[in-house]
């Protein structure tokens, strides 16, 4: 009796401490059981101590000498977020996925709030390529993501491949500032309640009720970091629509048809006025991109990437060796 009574309390200890540790930091935890999934899967999560900060990036791919791809999250979100994509093509690229600066793991507190800016962003992409040395990669980026791998390319077009926008934000041209404040407004959300308001009005295609748990995690996470720090600072100079038309580098636009952060009509728009973009389009698909329809974005993803590189296959002679 005295032995199974010992097993039960350690087990109870165990289990308990178990407990402590997921629920004291749930995201971090979560993001160290994906992080040991990819480790499994051959990718590994480097930290770096740069001079804008200490931020994270996983970096993979069975092949040394394949095409180099980087990945840039959206806001809010972390780089485990590709992590469908990088086992997908682990065996056709090499790939690295960044963490941006105050998101997920990458939180630095030398950071002050009014540095979390795009040109920060800009500058971490700057950063991460100095650090790879890697020869003219496919940058992708979805959502805030594909604005900042916009802005690098602006500055930096012929270091790149080629770019993969997913539903890119600050690129449009039709929509008033009021507009683009008030879309500022509903992601600045503070409570649960707004934070469900946000999911159902503009992010899922597909609402389900949101258990009251994860929306105290979401306002958690953005009160953290650079989630509202960087929606503070925006300003009308950041948005880049009137520029991007300067890129004549292969610029893959992939789109859902029903996404209301980011309207369908904007990669029309975009696909019209840059002199080498391919718009694909997601029919029924909304801002959930690899959370709500990933076979579909996966496939696009594949079929853009196939693009870039039949157009870089064609294009004039010199222009391949540019950098």
């Amino acid at each position: 009796m005295g032995t199974r009574r010992i097993r039960i309390t350690v087990a109870s200890v165990i289990l308990l401490s178990l407990l402590v540790w997921v629920f004291s930091s749930p995201v971090d935890r979560y993001l160290f059981i994906k992080e040991l999934q990819l480790w499994s899967s051959g990718f590994r999560r480097e930290e770096v101590h740069t001079s804008l900060g200490a931020f994270g990036y996983y970096v993979g791919g069975t092949n040394k000498n394949a095409v180099p791809l980087i990945l840039v999250h959206g806001l809010g979100l972390f780089p485990e977020y590709w992590e469908p994509l990088m086992l997908l093509l682990a065996d056709e690229f090499r790939i690295c996925a960044v963490e941006l600066l105050g998101f997920g793991r990458s939180m630095d507190s030398s950071i002050s709030r009014n540095e979390y800016t795009l040109s920060l962003y800009t500058r971490q992409i700057e950063v991460l390529m100095e650090l790879l040395q890697w020869d003219r990669p496919i940058l992708v980026g979805v959502s805030l993501g594909g604005w900042i791998a916009a802005r690098y390319a602006l500055a930096h077009e012929y270091a790149l491949r080629g770019l993969v926008l997913v539903s890119p934000v600050g690129l449009d041209t039709f929509r008033s500032q009021e507009e683009l404040k008030r879309l500022r407004e509903v992601f600045d959300f503070r409570t649960p309640e707004q934070f469900r308001r946000l999911v159902h009005e503009y992010l899922d295609t597909e609402p389900e009720r949101i258990p009251q748990i994860l929306a105290r995690v979401a306002v958690y996470q953005a009160n953290r970091g650079a989630y509202r720090a960087l929606l503070e600072n925006l300003t009308e100079e950041d948005w880049i629509g009137t520029q991007v038309h300067r890129l004549s580098l292969s610029t893959a636009l992939i789109w859902g048809t029903l996404d209301r952060v980011s309207p369908h009509r904007g990669g029309m728009e975009l696909s019209r006025n840059m002199p080498r973009a391919r718009l694909f389009t997601l029919e029924g698909t909304g801002h959930d991109y690899l959370l709500r329809r990933r076979r579909q974005t996966l496939a696009a993803v594949q079929e853009a990437l196939r693009w870039i590189r039949e157009q870089e296959a064609t294009a004039p002679v010199g222009r391949a060796s540019l950098h």
